[in-house]
C-alpha cells in the first residue's frame, strides 16, 4: 500500500514536470531574443546584473540602487547568477525562469497535499493547472519577470515551514518561514500580505486569534510595513500614475473589473495579451456603465459563497483559504493607485491564482463524488485546453516583434479619414505601435517603423516617446520640417527631456540652422544628459558653435569634451579648429596631431593641420599634412602640397 502510494506521488509530480515542460517549449527555441519591454533595464544595459564582484553584490543590496523603480536585490542577484552561466542568452534567461516556475508548480503541490491533509487530487489538479495556465505565461517567459517567479519561490518555502511550525510548534520552523517571507520582500515587493495569509492558515487549522498568534507574526509584520513603504517610496516617482488623472469611482469601477476578469481570464482564457489598456472614456469623460457594476459583482463572488457555504464547515474553509488567498494578492494591483498605463497585467495572476484554482480544483473533486464522468470530463478538458494556449502564448515572446504584434493585433487603431479630418472610430495601445516600431527601427527596418509611427502621428495619440521616434525618422528622411513639428510635440509633453532637445538639435544642425541647434544642444547638457548622448550634445554644440564663427566658444566646449572624453576625436578637433580661427596655431597643432592619432582616416583633421602649420611658418610639415589630407580625398589646393 505504502508503495502504491508513494508510486502516484512520483507519477503525479511527473505529469506536472512533464506537462510544464511541453506548454513552455518554445521556450527552448534558438530565436528567442530580449524584448523592448524593460529587458534592456533589468539585463542588457545593466552593468550590475553582469558581475558577481563583492562591490556589485554589495550595491545590489544598497538602499540606493532602484532597477526599473524597485527594489528586488535578491532578484537582480538571481539574474547576475544566470548571467554568469549563460551570458546574455535570452534563451538561457527564459529557462532559468521555467526551473523556477516548475520548482514553484511542485511546492505548490506539497503545500497542499500537506495542507489538506494529504487530498492528492486537489493538489494535484491545483498545481498541474498552476504549472500550465496561459495566464502565467508572462511571468515565465518574460525575462524581467524574474522577481515574480522568485519571490513566489520563497513565499511558498515560508507558507510551507509556517504550516510545519502549526503542526510541530518547533520555533525552528516558524524563524525559517520569517526568514524565506525576508527573501520574498526581497525579491518582489508583492510578498508584502504573507503575514495576513498566516492567519488564513491558523483559520485553517482552527487556531484561535490570541495574543500568542498575533505575537508569533509581529516580526513578520514589521518586515511587511516596512519594505511596503520602501515599495512605495520607490515606486512614487515613475510607476505609479497621479492620483488626479482617474476619479474616485473611476478607480473603484476598474478594480472591481479587474477583480472579476482575473477570474473569467481563469476558466476561459481568451484574448490574451501582455497589454490591457484602460478602456477610452466616452466624450463626457466617463466610461461605460457596466464597469461600475464590477464592484458589486466582485464584493457578492465574495460574500455569498461564504454565506451560502454556512452550514458545509469543510466547504466553507476551503472557500476562506482560496478566496482569501486570492484576495490578498490581488488587491494590491487592482488599480485602486493605477501602475503603469494597463488596467489588468496577467503576471499579477501568478500568486493569486494559487488560491482561485483550489477552489476550482476543489469544486471539481467535489463534484466527483456526485458526478464522476462529468467531473473527470471537465478535468481532462479543461487541462488538454490550457496546455496548447500556453505554447501559443509562450510563442509570442520570441522577440519584440511578436509580442507587440499580438497586442496591436487586439488592440488596432481604426480611423476613417477624409481629406485632412481623421475620425477615430476605435482607439487602440499607442505604445505597442511604439514599441514595435522601436524595434523595427533596431533591426534597421526603417520603413516598417516608420509605418506604425504614422498611425501614431494620424490618430494624433499621446505619447513623447512616439513622437520622439517619429521625429527622428522624419530627420532620417530629410524631411526636417516635419521632424521639428514632432520633436517640438514631443517636448512639449515631457519638457525635462534631455534627449529629446538632443534630437532636435540633431535636426536643427542638419536643416542649417546653427544657432537654434546650438541652444538645444545647451539645454539638453544642462539637463544632466549622460553617456555617449552626452558625448553627442557636446560635439554638436562645438561643430554649431563653429558653423556660427563663434569661436571662443567652440574652444570651450572643445576643452570641455576633450576633459570628459579624452579618448574621442571631437573635442580635439574642434578645440584645434577654434584655436586655428582665434590665431593660435601653435596650441591647434598638438590639439589635431592628437584628433589625427585617433581618427587617422579623418581628411579634414590632416588638412586643419596643415593650416596650423602654415600658420607657424613650418612648410615641411604643412605638406606632410596636406598630401595626407588629398590621400584621404579631401580636395587640397596645389599651394598646399608643395
Amino acid at each position: 500500500m505504502v508503495e502504491n502510494s508513494r508510486t502516484r506521488l512520483i507519477a503525479a509530480l511527473a505529469v506536472i514536470v512533464v506537462a510544464t515542460i511541453v506548454a513552455y517549449l518554445p521556450v527552448f527555441d534558438a530565436q528567442k531574443e530580449f524584448t523592448n519591454w524593460d529587458d534592456n533595464l533589468y539585463v542588457t544595459d545593466l552593468p550590475l546584473v553582469k558581475s558577481l564582484s563583492a562591490d556589485s553584490v554589495a550595491k545590489m543590496f544598497s538602499m540606493s540602487t532602484s532597477v526599473a523603480s524597485n527594489y528586488h536585490p535578491l532578484t537582480l542577484l538571481s539574474l547576475a547568477i544566470n548571467y554568469e552561466v549563460v551570458g546574455e542568452s535570452a534563451r538561457g534567461f527564459a529557462i532559468g525562469n521555467l526551473l523556477l516556475h516548475v520548482i514553484n508548480a511542485l511546492l505548490v503541490f506539497f503545500f497542499l497535499r500537506r495542507i489538506t491533509s494529504g487530498n492528492l487530487l486537489v493538489a494535484w489538479m491545483t498545481s498541474l493547472w498552476f504549472a500550465v495556465h496561459p495566464m502565467h505565461v508572462e511571468s515565465v517567459a518574460w525575462v524581467s519577470e524574474r522577481k515574480d517567479v522568485l519571490y513566489t519561490l520563497f513565499l511558498l518555502i515560508s507558507l510551507i515551514s509556517y504550516v510545519r511550525f502549526v503542526s510541530t510548534r518547533s520555533y525552528a520552523w516558524l524563524a525559517g518561514s520569517f526568514v524565506a517571507f525576508i527573501a520574498s520582500c526581497l525579491s518582489k515587493a508583492m510578498a508584502v500580505p504573507l503575514p495576513i495569509a498566516l492567519f488564513l492558515i491558523d483559520y485553517w487549522y482552527d487556531r484561535k486569534l490570541s495574543i500568542g498568534t498575533i505575537g508569533e507574526k509581529l516580526p513578520f509584520l514589521a518586515v511587511s510595513v516596512w519594505l511596503g513603504i520602501v515599495a512605495v517610496q520607490f515606486q512614487a516617482g515613475e510607476a505609479i500614475a497621479k492620483f488626479e488623472v482617474l476619479t474616485t469611482a473611476q478607480r473603484f469601477a476598474f478594480a472591481g473589473y479587474g477583480f472579476v476578469m482575473y477570474w473569467v481570464k481563469m476558466i476561459v482564457p481568451y484574448d490574451l495579451s501582455t497589454f490591457y489598456p484602460y478602456p477610452t472614456t466616452q466624450s463626457t469623460g466617463n466610461i461605460s456603465w457596466w464597469y461600475f457594476i464590477m464592484p458589486a459583482i466582485a464584493v457578492s463572488m465574495i460574500i455569498l459563497p461564504y454565506i451560502g457555504l454556512k452550514k458545509n464547515f469543510l466547504a466553507r474553509k476551503y472557500f476562506v483559504l482560496g478566496m482569501g488567498v486570492y484576495v490578498l494578492f490581488v488587491v494590491l494591483v487592482l488599480q485602486f493607485i493605477s501602475v503603469g498605463q494597463v488596467v489588468m497585467a496577467e503576471r499579477y495572476t501568478y500568486v493569486p491564482y494559487i488560491g482561485s484554482l483550489l477552489l476550482l480544483a476543489y469544486g471539481v473533486s467535489e463534484l466527483y463524488i456526485k458526478r464522476s464522468r462529468l467531473a473527470t470530463m471537465f478535468a481532462l478538458v479543461f487541462t488538454v485546453a490550457l496546455i496548447p494556449i500556453t505554447y501559443q502564448q509562450v510563442g509570442t515572446w520570441t522577440n519584440s516583434a511578436t509580442l507587440w504584434s499580438r497586442v496591436i493585433n487586439l488592440y488596432p487603431y481604426e480611423f476613417e479619414q477624409t481629406g485632412n479630418t481623421v475620425v477615430v472610430t476605435k482607439v487602440g495601445a499607442a505604445v505597442a505601435y511604439g514599441a514595435r516600431a522601436a524595434y523595427l527601427y533596431d533591426k534597421n527596418r526603417i520603413d516598417e517603423a516608420f509605418a506604425d509611427l504614422k498611425v501614431v502621428e494620424t490618430v494624433n495619440a499621446k505619447g513623447w516617446k512616439l513622437w520622439q521616434a517619429l521625429g527622428v525618422i522624419y530627420g532620417m528622411k530629410g524631411q526636417y520640417s516635419k521632424s521639428l513639428e514632432c520633436l517640438t510635440r514631443a517636448l512639449s509633453e515631457n519638457p525635462g527631456q534631455p534627449n529629446i532637445l538632443l534630437n532636435r538639435g540633431i535636426t536643427y544642425a542638419f536643416a542649417q540652422m546653427p544657432a537654434e541647434a546650438v541652444e538645444d544642444f545647451t539645454s539638453a547638457l544642462a539637463l544632466g544628459i549622460a553617456g555617449k548622448d552626452r558625448y553627442q550634445a557636446l560635439s554638436g554644440k562645438a561643430r554649431e558653435s563653429l558653423r556660427l564663427g563663434a569661436y571662443d566658444a567652440c574652444a570651450e566646449t572643445g576643452a570641455q569634451t576633450m576633459k570628459e572624453f579624452p579618448n574621442e576625436f571631437d573635442g580635439y578637433f574642434f578645440r584645434g579648429t577654434a584655436l586655428i580661427n582665434l590665431k593660435r596655431p601653435q596650441e591647434a597643432i598638438s590639439l589635431l596631431r592628437k584628433a589625427t592619432s585617433i581618427n587617422a582616416n579623418d581628411a579634414s583633421a590632416w588638412f586643419n593641420l596643415a593650416i596650423a602649420y602654415r600658420d607657424t611658418g613650418d612648410n615641411v610639415q604643412r605638406a606632410v599634412a596636406a598630401r595626407r589630407a588629398k590621400e584621404r580625398g579631401f580636395a587640397v589646393p596645389e599651394s598646399f602640397l608643395n
